[in-house]
């Protein structure tokens, strides 16, 4: 499933007209609309915040007394003191997590200095009123309880504690909001942020689902990707195109293997074949599409991640990642420490007859079971023994082998069996 979101104004209707990017602004009336993190993810602004990152861990250090100091303040009743502190912790986020604030506030004074004294007054009352402290506090317990292997009901929450927290605060009249928003646009923004960041943990079809409920379902398109070529649907697509992981298919003994979208390389975890990452192991496929627009047809190349209507002008931009920002950061760490790097060509791995290859793939899907046993669904998993198995992935005296698999390795068996175990009785995606 391909999924194209495509964002409109609250204010005048106008759709986005431009390359989306991470905070999306209204070109013909100037307010914020939402936040897209994936574009984030992709933009070279990330790429340069993963570069000073390490060393601004003095910073963060800095910004932890400061926080420190403002709660003990605050405990006091020294509250003008406490807003000192506040105030520098808050004004070094706009350096740390520059992400988190519009562009504008580096390059705009005032818009700096608006948004600075919003961040600290929440922060201030977050310390003083008890409904907001209580809400903050079950904020952070709700995030703590997250399950990666279905997140969503803790998402879900999130987002309605964040408008519940935006609502509290509109009510202790709150300094004018530094982008002009009203209280209901305010709040659609700030989930928008708060999805969008945890959106590639979603499986595909909740993640459509959450996608359609905060924006509407006439601007979040589903489509199948297609073949380039040819235009037909190219049945090699992976169904998720934004989830931390991509599957890797050995050419050599056909196990697919979880890997991480950033990775510099492939390595079976069967045969231990590996290679340098290519492009083309994302598999992203063509998107052929109707503008949420306006209706006309549309297509997302392969290569793409955006495009811009022909006919309306609006943007259109597919839920994908291609890992690329972090791919490069990999690679200059690796060079610039002299930690080895990636393969460099193919390492062939274990040369083995066709009789052992059922061997090799049970033994690397007992060893996905157990690193990914609370980190991924039982239907993404469901996936995994689809494509590596072929029609036997239910089979029972194979989910049998593939648990005395399991138990031969060790560590946390019981997981990763109930891991396969509710995989092979699911419905993969």
């Amino acid at each position: 499933m391909a999924i194209v979101v495509t964002h409109v104004c609250w204010r005048c209707g106008a759709p986005q007209g431009s390359a989306p990017r991470a905070w999306v602004r209204c070109e013909r009336c100037d307010v914020l609309v939402a936040f897209d993190f994936q574009t984030w993810l992709e933009s070279e602004d990330h790429a340069a915040w993963l570069a000073r990152h390490g060393a601004q861990v003095a910073e963060w250090d800095a910004y932890t007394r400061d926080v420190a100091a403002a709660d003990r303040a605050v405990a006091a009743g020294e509250h003008a003191t406490a807003e000192g502190h506040l105030r520098r912790a808050c004004a070094r986020l706009f350096d740390l997590t520059p992400h988190v604030f519009p562009p504008e506030v580096h390059v705009d004074h005032e818009r700096r200095e608006a948004h600075l004294a919003y961040a600290v007054w929440w922060q201030r009352m977050q310390r003083l009123d008890p409904e907001l402290r209580a809400l903050a506090a079950d904020l952070r317990a709700n995030q703590a309880r997250m399950d990666l292997r279905d997140p969503w009901p803790t998402i879900e929450r999130s987002i309605a504690l964040v408008a519940k927290q935006i609502e509290r605060g509109e009510r202790l009249e709150p300094p004018p909001d530094p982008d002009g928003l009203p209280m209901p646009a305010r709040v659609r923004v700030a989930q928008s942020f708060l999805l969008s960041a945890y959106l590639h943990l979603l499986d595909p079809d909740r993640r459509l689902e959450a996608l359609r409920a905060l924006y509407g379902a006439a601007r979040v398109v589903a489509s199948v990707p297609h073949d380039d070529a040819d235009g037909e649907t190219d049945a090699r697509a992976p169904d998720d195109a934004l989830g931390l992981y991509f599957d890797f298919a050995c050419p050599r003994c056909g196990l697919v293997t979880l890997t991480a979208r950033g990775a510099t390389e492939v390595t079976c975890v069967g045969c231990h074949h590996r290679r340098p990452f290519r492009d083309e192991d994302l598999r992203l496929g063509g998107v052929a599409f109707g503008c949420a627009a306006c209706g006309a047809p549309l297509a997302i190349d392969a290569t793409d991640l955006v495009t811009e209507c022909t006919f309306c002008g609006a943007a259109q931009r597919r839920a994908a990642r291609t890992g690329n920002v972090e791919r490069a950061f990999a690679r200059s760490v690796a060079a610039t420490h002299a930690l080895g790097g990636p393969a460099e060509e193919v390492v062939q791995g274990v040369v083995a007859r066709p009789e052992q290859r059922d061997a090799l793939v049970l033994a690397g899907l007992a060893r996905q079971a157990l690193w990914f046993a609370k980190l991924v669904s039982p239907r993404r998993f469901a996936g995994i023994l689809r494509a590596s198995l072929g029609e036997r992935w239910r089979d029972e005296a194979v989910i049998a082998r593939l648990v005395e698999g399991i138990r031969r390795e060790g560590g946390a068996v019981e997981d990763a069996i109930e891991l396969v175990r509710t995989a092979a009785s699911s419905a993969p995606r």
